[in-house]
């Protein structure tokens, strides 16, 4: 069988090279690294992958990978990696990064042979960063290196993702794979122009890798589910909060007194961007730091900044509200302008909107512009 390396690194870009793999493994032996840590191997999305052979785990601190003679240095880093993490923090990866480029220059000739001229898929952040050692040791030969998708992007006013976009200036592989043109004519004009650019048919947005995650998230993390069953709301009686990855002090003020508003009339479930986890603001809503499929299955009411989200909420028929005035002005997005996510210009649009009924017909079309479907 042919080998196949996918380099990891940011939580949410596992979704879709996750679901790629899910649907694309069949002749191929694939292999998972993890770029900052062995830690990001342990999220759920790929322990199904690992669990049911989809997919195998290499560990950037694992005795096969070196000399005998390097085993005593492995044994002390596996310890104090721990105790590393929680003494530098923030710091931790940037110190990693130096361990990483040590151990990379040690690595054995058994696994370097191993891994010879095998075809390397990179999430966004990996095909933009520059290579650590180990991915400059594994692409000396005639790889083909693919750049996977991080988000469906579709927005009409791109101005405002420019920073988001630009990134693209950076991409080292010598493909990238996009959702379509919608997607594409985002950020096209970013890419180098020897890259080849090919289309991408949305795996992450199917029924059954959707239905896949849910499972293997109530299988390993059975005690989150538990806590959910705990709280005996009705559905009817519970607003999902969709936090923004950006702090925007300017805005904190108001979302704060959204939710203290929304906690009068709602149970309210507040989820952090999964980018970092960490809540833009702080409240004593019930956090939810975990897969976000759960709560899509279970709720039916989603209140948020800006999110792409929207694409998994519409597929479901959930009621959708995004708060226009709590993030800076002249966004546009497609699913707003047709009206499959509800926007909200005040905090008293939300509450009347909150009364309402999702607007399945935009939905509908929304999903039919990308290519998409009802789940």
């Amino acid at each position: 069988m042919k080998k196949r390396i996918f380099f990891i690194s940011r939580q949410p870009e596992t979704d879709h090279l996750g679901a790629y793999i899910f649907f694309n493994s069949k002749d191929y032996e694939n292999y998972i690294f993890a770029r900052d840590e062995d830690l990001q191997l342990e999220c759920n999305n790929l322990k199904a992958l690992f669990e049911k052979g989809y997919a195998k785990k290499i560990k950037r601190l694992d005795f096969q990978n070196y000399s005998f003679y390097y085993y005593p240095l492995i044994f002390f880093l596996k310890i104090a990696t721990p105790f590393m993490r929680k003494i530098l923090r923030k710091n931790f990866y940037l110190f990693n990064s130096y361990i990483f480029k040590f151990l990379d220059k040690i690595l054995s000739k058994k696994f370097l042979n191993k891994f010879k001229n095998v075809d390397i898929f990179l999430d966004h952040n990996n095909s933009t960063r520059i290579k650590d050692v180990l991915l400059e040791r594994l692409t000396i030969g005639e790889n083909k290196i693919v750049a996977l998708p991080h988000s469906y992007h579709y927005a009409k006013n791109r101005k405002k993702w420019m920073k988001a976009f630009s990134s693209y200036e950076k991409c080292w592989a010598n493909e990238i794979y996009t959702y379509g043109n919608l997607h594409l004519n985002q950020f096209e004009s970013y890419l180098p122009k020897n890259i080849t650019k090919k289309t991408l048919f949305p795996y992450k947005f199917q029924k059954e890798w959707f239905f896949l995650k849910l499972d293997y998230f109530r299988k390993f993390r059975s005690h989150k589910v538990k806590e959910l069953n705990k709280l005996n709301f009705n559905k009817e009686d519970v607003v999902v909060y969709l936090d923004s990855p950006f702090i925007q002090k300017e805005y904190s003020g108001k979302r704060k007194e959204l939710l203290n508003s929304l906690k009068k009339k709602y149970f309210v479930i507040h989820v952090p961007h999964s980018r970092n986890f960490r809540p833009s603001i702080k409240n004593n809503c019930f956090m939810w730091r975990e897969d976000i499929c759960e709560l899509i299955y279970r709720y039916d009411k989603f209140i948020g900044i800006f999110t792409t989200l929207s694409i998994d909420l519409s597929q479901f028929k959930k009621l959708y509200i995004t708060c226009s005035y709590l993030r800076e002005p002249d966004f546009e997005c497609y699913d707003e302008i047709i009206g499959a996510t509800k926007v909200a210009n005040n905090q008293e649009e939300v509450f009347k909107l909150l009364k309402s009924q999702p607007n399945t017909n935009a939905q509908e079309k929304f999903l039919k512009k990308i290519n998409l479907k009802f789940l």
